[in-house]
Parts: structure tokens; C-alpha cells; sequence
């Protein structure tokens, strides 16, 4: 009776646990990709390695139009009712420089 509680307690938790882990994956979370875009690609970084920042991100969508490079990102809000849509925008100086980012947050009823 011991065994059969404990055990059930385990996958308990490991449930809960697993349930957490996820929704965390599956959340497109704005300021958890703004932190990583601060950290990883700041102003200043080349052109090549934004890029890579972005294919690793796998857009749904993606455009490199020279100066400017977009890419759309789509996941689930943290409620899991939502979709959410981010459009990222970045700008280059003449030479393949970052300038500036710019994000734009889109929710959409499931």
C-alpha cells in the first residue's frame, strides 16, 4: 500500500513537472526574446551573425531585404488560449551593422 502511494506521488510530480516544461516550450515569450536578442546580438554585431540568431529562432516567416531584415516568430501565449505572433524588425548600417531592432506583438483568439 506503501509502494503503491509513493509511486503515485512520483508520477505525480513528474507530471506536473512535464505539464510546466511544456508550456514553457511552447510560450513565445516578448521579453525572454528581447533579453536573448540584448545578450546575444547587440548593436554592432554583423549582419551574418544576426541572421544566425534568427534562423535558430525558426521564423515562420523571413525577409532580408538588405538594410532591413524581418522575420515573424509564432508560438503560444503563456495562457495557451492565445497565439502569439512577433514581428521582428532589424535595421543595418551601410556597411552590415546592426542599428537598432524594433518588435511588434500580436495576439490572436484561438
Amino acid at each position: 500500500m506503501k509502494k503503491s502511494i509513493l509511486w503515485a506521488l512520483v508520477v505525480g510530480i513528474l507530471l506536473v513537472a512535464s505539464v510546466f516544461w511544456i508550456d514553457e516550450q511552447l510560450e513565445l515569450n516578448p521579453d525572454r526574446l528581447e533579453g536573448a536578442i540584448a545578450k546575444e546580438i547587440p548593436p554592432g554585431t554583423p549582419k551574418s551573425e544576426v541572421l544566425i540568431f534568427v534562423r535558430a529562432h525558426k521564423p515562420v516567416a523571413f525577409d532580408d531585404l538588405g538594410a532591413h531584415v524581418k522575420c515573424r516568430l509564432t508560438g503560444r501565449a503563456l495562457n495557451l488560449v492565445y497565439r502569439r505572433d512577433v514581428v521582428i524588425t532589424f535595421e543595418f548600417s551601410p556597411d552590415g551593422k546592426l542599428l537598432s531592432h524594433s518588435m511588434t506583438v500580436f495576439q490572436t483568439f484561438l
